[in-house]
């Protein structure tokens, strides 16, 4: 893997990139919102993923092709989504959902959208195939993460908040079952954004959008 490739990506590129539009392929992406709260309030969101549809990302498969009124997901037993568990299950977009993290019931929203619209104040990654060095890489996105800033962030083995510069990316992690980053956190680091760059089967880029 090889994170110089792209070193040379101005910040003048990656903040052009808050939209990133999908013109003539309508609701090309599914909309995952993330909730600290189980009833979605909108204060408690801290984060979101858009993954393309039809696309096999993290042993799922979303479908977008029924309007956009709902939305279909198709989980699998293995990365490439050859085995399916159960069958499609499709549900009304922009409800509140329920989700389990760290034995507790939180909430999440799914839509399906043509466009990427980021977040300000936030960290960003996108993933995308082809070559990494290719000016059309934003053509090949299959999916984009983002996290708010100094928000309480739920992940499988606690919590975090995160902050950002132009060049780096700082994390405060929290302990396992410690959900709302309470207290003192148990590590802070910082981390370069040309370390978590990298080219590979599916290429990664993060940058920070203050």
């Amino acid at each position: 893997m090889n994170s110089s490739n792209f070193i040379n990506i101005t910040t003048v590129i990656l903040l052009s990139l808050v939209s990133v539009s999908l013109a003539g392929q309508q609701y090309g992406f599914a909309y995952l919102k993330y909730f600290n709260t189980q009833n979605c309030s909108s204060e408690s969101e801290y984060g979101g993923s858009f993954q393309k549809a039809g696309t096999c990302v993290g042993k799922m498969i979303y479908d977008c092709s029924g309007g956009p009124d709902k939305i279909g997901v198709q989980k699998y037993k293995d990365y490439e989504c050859t085995v399916p568990i159960g069958k499609m299950i499709y549900h009304q977009t922009n409800t509140c959902l329920e989700h389990v993290i760290n034995n507790e019931y939180y909430g999440y929203s799914a839509s399906c959208v043509d466009s990427l619209l980021l977040p300000q104040q936030s960290t960003v990654n996108f993933g995308f195939t082809g070559n990494c060095e290719s000016p059309n890489w934003k053509e090949h996105i299959i999916i984009s993460n983002y996290n708010l800033l100094d928000k309480c962030v739920l992940l499988p083995h606690g919590s975090a908040q995160y902050s950002c510069n132009s060049t780096d990316l700082i994390t405060s992690s929290y302990t396992a079952y410690n959900n709302n980053c309470g207290g003192e956190p148990e590590r802070i680091n910082t981390t370069p954004f040309s370390v978590l760059n990298f080219c590979s089967e599916i290429n990664e880029i993060n940058f920070c959008l203050d």
